[in-house]
């Protein structure tokens, strides 16, 4: 998958190992530092807004979101960018789901091209290229290929490095880093909002037992009076005078005891026969998202909602977010719909192909696929569109060499986007090229056109010449490469031999396309800027 155009350590992450049965290992490089402070948090929390006497806002409060998206040094491996909007969106609606007053917006996507930081985030040079990226007007949450410090610690699904609970001004941690397998909506969403809610304060459920989980046995069915961390209290099940939960496991005590029984223990049901230290068979809860079930995660409970408000509103480390609470657009995106080329219809050659669509409702961009395969997993391209334009020239574009061959069937897909309102479904479109080419004439009695000079140096403007069987009125565009139409003007040419000049002193050196569009066709060259 080729990206073409624009586009320590509290984790929750999963060591599997090869044994008679699915077991997972929580402390991934966890430190015990981290732990402490996201504990301390909910713990001084708790001393100034008791259990219960705080409330969600009543506004909703918004998060920017830097995304940055990491591949291997050549620019390959990098995770697709509407991967990205499909978790923001379900990850918005869990969230609001929850009863959470918060939601997070696209604040950006930052593309980082790092060996180390894509396949080892977690050693000396891939955290220093996290560190070295990370942006101070939002959260940072960087998707890489995996989240270990080198080869042979497991799968690590994702994690949250904290921000060293200090009052010093110049730490610098404060993020997420996430495999881009774990990217994408539905379940998926999951694993961002977990991670979130360590962003927040949170503990696993089963916090004091990541580093290594409970596992009862016939003579050991009561777990230890500590944890396996042997710092954490081991939750009781009794919520009554005799339990412990507001001091022990995840500090909440509408959360059920849980002992990490496994990554993904027994799908949504717990029917094991472990027991809490008082040897009361324990009830943990399945659909909690800060826990390890797989496939039924959609809750927080109240006392976590309660932690993960107070740590946003008054944590003094979350004052940075606080300042930065801008409402984004709040209109959901429209429908897209193809113009051109119609559905399974016919281009004009295979090297001058522009595709279009209807203007869409809320849309501040567009991001735009074509692929020569249904599933859009074989000889990708990519394309970020930032402007508000609704066609494209594909091949205006830095594609791969032969990627767009004639007398060959390409797909294509477009969608709206915004900074939040990131749910919109693509509309796709079925192209067949021809053979032959079509750039330098696709009006049928234009019989030469030519652009003088290309490369432009030392001069703003740019000499066309034509030769026409019959007079043309048309409209000379300048486009960017991602389809923004940087200028635009009226002109009509007379029969013959004829030229004129276009200006293009608002142009930046770089590379654009000059097209001439008339009712009868279209004419595109591509012009380099080189002042």
């Amino acid at each position: 998958m080729k990206n073409i155009f624009l586009r320590t350590t509290l984790l929750f992450c999963i060591v599997f190992f090869t044994t008679s049965f699915l077991q997972s290992q929580s402390l991934c490089g966890t430190t015990i530092e981290d732990l402490h402070a996201n504990a301390a948090s909910i713990k001084e929390m708790r001393i100034k807004y008791p259990v219960g006497t705080t409330s969600q806002p009543r506004a909703v409060s918004y998060v920017p979101v830097w995304f940055h998206l990491v591949a291997l040094s050549d620019g390959t491996g990098r995770v697709a960018e509407w991967k990205v909007l499909d978790m923001l969106c379900d990850w918005n609606k869990a969230y609001e789901a929850n009863g959470i007053a918060l939601q997070f917006y696209l604040k950006g996507f930052n593309y980082i091209n790092n060996d180390a930081a894509y396949n080892y985030p977690r050693s000396l040079t891939g955290d220093n290229a996290v560190r070295t990226n990370k942006k101070a007007d939002g959260a940072n949450i960087y998707i890489t290929n995996s989240a270990t410090a080198q080869a042979g610690q497991g799968t690590v699904l994702a994690y949250y490095t904290n921000r060293q609970y200090t009052t010093d001004p110049s730490y610098t941690n404060d993020w997420i880093v996430m495999i881009k397998s774990q990217v994408g909506g539905g379940t998926n969403a999951f694993t961002i909002a977990h991670e979130m809610g360590h962003l927040f304060s949170l503990l696993h459920t089963f916090s004091g037992w990541e580093s290594q989980q409970f596992v009862p046995t016939a003579q050991k069915l009561c777990a230890p009076i500590y944890a396996s961390d042997n710092v954490t209290l081991t939750e009781k099940h009794s919520r009554g005078t005799d339990g412990n939960c507001a001091d022990a496991g995840d500090l909440m005590c509408d959360t059920p005891e849980d002992y990490d029984f496994g990554y993904g223990y027994n799908g949504c049901t717990y029917a094991g026969i472990a027991q809490d230290p008082t040897c009361t068979p324990v009830t943990p809860s399945e659909k909690n998202i800060m826990g390890y079930f797989v496939g039924c995660l959609n809750n927080f409970s109240g006392q976590q909602k309660e932690a993960i408000t107070n740590n946003y509103l008054y944590d003094r480390g979350r004052q940075y977010l606080r300042n930065l609470n801008i409402t984004p657009s709040l209109t959901e995106i429209g429908i897209t719909n193809i113009v051109a080329p119609t559905y399974k219809g016919t281009v004009n050659g295979f090297d001058n192909i522009t595709v279009s669509w209807s203007p869409t409702d809320g849309a501040t961009g567009y991001y735009l696929e074509v692929s020569s395969s249904a599933s859009y997993t074989t000889n990708e391209s990519h394309f970020l569109l930032t402007g508000t334009g609704t066609s494209f020239n594909i091949n205006s574009a830095n594609m791969p060499a032969g990627f767009l061959k004639p007398d060959t069937y390409y797909y294509w897909r477009v969608r709206g986007m915004s900074s939040y309102k990131n749910c919109a479904n693509f509309a796709s479109g079925i192209f067949l090229t021809t053979s032959g080419t079509s750039a330098v004439n696709n009006i049928p009695d234009v019989s030469d056109f030519n652009v003088y000079p290309n490369p432009i140096t030392n001069s703003k403007s740019v000499e066309i010449t034509l030769s026409l069987e019959k007079p043309l009125d048309a409209v000379i565009k300048i486009v960017g490469l991602n389809g923004q139409i940087i200028s635009q003007e009226k002109k009509h040419f007379d029969s013959g031999f004829t030229t004129d000049h276009v200006d293009l002193s608002n142009l930046q050196n770089g590379m654009f396309i000059l097209r001439i569009e008339s009712d009868r066709g279209v004419l595109n060259r591509k012009i380099t800027m080189a002042n």
